[in-house]
């Protein structure tokens, strides 16, 4: 992390390295019963797992992506939708990426 960047970096040659595709970085939850380090801006989530970039999630809310919830399999999440003036829930599959609810589902 650096300045809200982050980067993916091997641990054998630290000068290959890629950034994460979210930005700035918000949160990051790694889930090892799934294989996967999950970062999140304040609109979507990519997750790396060892080979790499495994899945990116739709746009998940308009701002304000809150993650909080997470399990073996899935990230639960919050946002505030503006056009129902109502928080909303969502959720992410670990493994595939797939999600329920969402601005963009």
């Amino acid at each position: 992390m650096s300045r809200g960047a982050g980067y993916l970096v091997t641990a054998r040659d630290p000068s290959t390295w890629e950034p994460v595709q979210v930005a700035p970085v918000m949160d990051v939850r790694a889930v090892p019963a799934a294989g996967v380090v999950v970062f999140a801006d304040f609109t979507e989530m990519v997750a790396y797992g060892a080979e790499g970039l495994r899945w990116r999630t739709k746009r998940l809310s308009w701002d304000g992506l809150k993650i909080v919830q997470v399990t073996e399999r899935s990230i639960i999440g919050e946002y505030w939708d503006m056009r129902t003036e109502v928080t909303q829930t969502f959720e992410v599959d670990l493994a595939t990426g797939a999600q329920k609810g969402g601005v963009d589902e």
